[in-house]
Parts: C-alpha cells; structure tokens; sequence
C-alpha cells in the first residue's frame, strides 16, 4: 500500500513524504483487535484488513463520514452495514449505484436531508455528462441529445484478450491497449437522470473506450427547440448562465471548511498547473472565442467566455480556447469536470443542431467533488 501510494504511473510521483515505518494501535477498553497506522506527510492513517463493511471498526477511530470507493456496494442493503457493524454516521457511495438516493452536488444536492444516512454521488462520467447537459438545457431547452464517452483505459479492461465479469459486453475483454471498444452505460444515464429527471426518455449514451492511460471527453450532441444563431450563442450563454453562478456559489462555499491540512496543500503544490491553466484562460479572454468557437461563429463576435472565480479555485466548467490546443492528457489532474474544448464545438448553419466536446478528469476533479460533497453533507447534518 506504501508503494502503491508513493508512485503512480500516470500521475507521477507523490509529493509529499511518506514514511515507511509501521505503527501498530490496539482497541481500548474493552475492544478487542488491532489496525495499523501509516504515516502520509505528516499525517497518521488507520489501515484496517476487513473483507466485509460490517467488521470495520470506524468507531475506533470517531469515524463520521465514510467513502465507499471499493465500487462493489451497488445497493442501500450493503452499503447500510457501514452504519450496523462499524457505527459510522454517514456513508457516501462513490459512483452508480442501483437503489441508493443520488447526491450529486451541485448538480443535484437540494433534497438532501440531515435524517440521509448513505447517499450516492454518481460516478465521474454521470457527472460529466450531467453538468454539461444541465447547463445547455437551461439555456435552451433540448428536444433530444446523444452523448459518446470515451474513456482511457479501466481496470474492468484486459491488457491481453481474455474473459470479462461484464456478462452484457464481451468486447471489454479484448485487449485494452490494441483496441477502441464500445459499449453502453446504463448506470451512468440513470445517475444522469436521477439528477436532471426531465432529460429522461430524452438522452442515451455510449462509450467508447480507447487505448490512452488518462482524460476522458464527452461528445455531447443535441437538437434545441428554438434555432440559435450559431453554436457562439450557445457557449456565450452557458458560461454566462444563472445555473453556472449557483453551481460556482455552492463550490466557492465549500471551499473554506475544506481541511487545509499537510496532505491537502503538498498534493495542491502537485497539481499546481491547474491554477496556470485558469491563467492563460483569463488571458485569452478578449480573443479566445472569436478564433475558435467552430464554424459558425463569425470571426470578431464579441463574446467573452472568461468565468471569474476568487484566485485558486476553479469554475464548474472551464472553457478552453484554441491557443490552449489541449489534448486528452492534458485534462489530468484538473480541478473541474468539464473543460469546454471551445475550438472543438460546432453547429449545423441552417439549423439548430450542434455538439460541444468537452474534456474531463476521471480521478483528481472527481475526488473534489466528493469533498465538496462531504463538506456539503456536514454542513447540512450540523446546522
């Protein structure tokens, strides 16, 4: 687990310090057992060996808010034995799930109630695809859209041809590395749905996963019901849309309960190009658009697709101008999931078709939303 901490094919190694030295805890009072304690810069971790949730002690440690990531407990009865054999507070489920309510902030996080004990916060493709179908369909109502994932390579994935667990796609166990493998993704349009009810029967999706280690993209096209001058219109009135400011308003209030810890700000030292990357956004402002928002708009259209945010924080949705040029790999290690690849965005002329390509980061910009998520959750619990 050390190892695997220290070092990371993809995002290169960690920052900060991490020891090898092992300490060992043993239960008080009148518990029995033992967990291992590892030390993350600076930082003391518990490290329990349990096969199920119920034998976790979380208690031992004042655990309040559990993050289920293992991606197995799809269903509120397994995911409930966090609470009955460990006695924590809350469980937040880290992806799609079948029967657990959806807390998918900010996109949807009204409903939550303090009485709430395990939610769902969808996966990083659910939300994805719906913070940018939320926002297009406030601007203009969509009659109907198709979304296309791709997607890196996945640890449901064979490196050589071979068996999969996924009984419904025999394509995912050819070789990962040598093929473009599609598939659907039933799980992703119901969080999508569970979060923006009016899209259902209206949006379908696939995925195509493709021989890369890193970003994703969502391929989002669709038909409005009034005709738009050109596809300028709509990425002017997404990034200057009510709906963004509320998704921002509910990130930026997050922001100051956030642990400002060791672990914290060495990652943030690692990932710093997320803030150069916002940089070279705002610099781009007076031009960025009028160059590269896609054959239908025309060149000097005075539209500005700069989002103002307070310094080191990222907006909901960053879009990307064409001097940028990005690529898949560079959509790692973001703080946003959805950087609107502007120049990539076009629109039928004579019509009221268009797509908007927009690129994500299924790792770290996800993990910010889960504690945009828990701080959320607490906020609420606590008032």
């Amino acid at each position: 687990m050390i190892y695997l901490l220290k070092y990371d094919t993809n995002l290169g190694p960690f920052a900060g310090y991490i020891s090898e030295h092992i300490e060992v805890t043993y239960a008080k009072g009148d518990q029995n057992g033992e967990y291992s304690n590892i030390q993350v810069a600076g930082r003391w971790i518990g490290v329990f060996h349990c096969k199920q949730p119920e034998d976790i002690p979380w208690n031992w440690l004042a655990v309040e808010y559990v993050l289920e990531t293992t991606g197995e407990l799809r269903h509120l009865k397994e995911a409930t034995k966090h609470l009955t054999g460990g006695r924590a507070r809350k469980v937040l489920v880290a992806g799609d799930t079948v029967d657990i309510p959806l807390l998918m902030y900010p996109i949807s996080c009204r409903g939550y109630q303090r009485g709430t004990s395990v939610v769902a916060s969808g996966s990083p493709m659910a939300h994805a695809v719906a913070t940018i179908v939320s926002l297009v369909n406030e601007i203009c109502e969509m009659e109907d859209c198709m979304v296309t994932l791709v997607l890196p390579v996945g640890d449901c994935q064979n490196l050589v041809d071979g068996a999969t667990k996924d009984a419904l796609n025999w394509r995912l166990g050819r070789a990962a590395t040598q093929s473009i493998i599609p598939g659907r993704c039933p799980a992703v349009l119901q969080s999508v749905f569970q979060a923006i009810p009016k899209l259902n029967g209206r949006l379908d999706a696939i995925t195509m996963h493709v021989p890369v280690f890193e970003g994703a993209v969502v391929d989002l096209t669709f038909r409005t019901m009034d005709v738009l001058n050109g596809v300028g219109e709509v990425v002017d009135r997404i990034t200057k849309n009510s709906l963004l400011l509320q998704y921002n308003d509910l990130h930026i209030k997050t922001q100051p309960f956030r642990d400002k810890g060791s672990c914290f700000s060495q990652f943030k030292k690692a990932s710093s190009s997320a803030s150069s990357m916002a940089d070279s956004i705002r610099r781009d402002s007076d031009q960025s658009l009028s160059q590269s928002s896609g054959p239908n708009v025309v060149a000097g259209t005075d539209i500005n697709p700069t989002i103002q945010m307070p310094d080191g924080l990222t907006s909901v949705l960053v879009p990307v101008s064409k001097e940028d040029a990005y690529v898949s790999s560079d959509a790692t290690i973001k703080h946003t999931l959805c950087l609107l690849s502007v120049d990539c965005c076009f629109g039928i002329p004579a019509g009221n078709t268009f797509k908007l390509v927009t690129w994500f980061d299924l790792g770290v910009s996800y993990c910010e939303r889960l504690l945009d998520t828990v701080v959320f959750m607490r906020s609420i619990d606590h008032n």
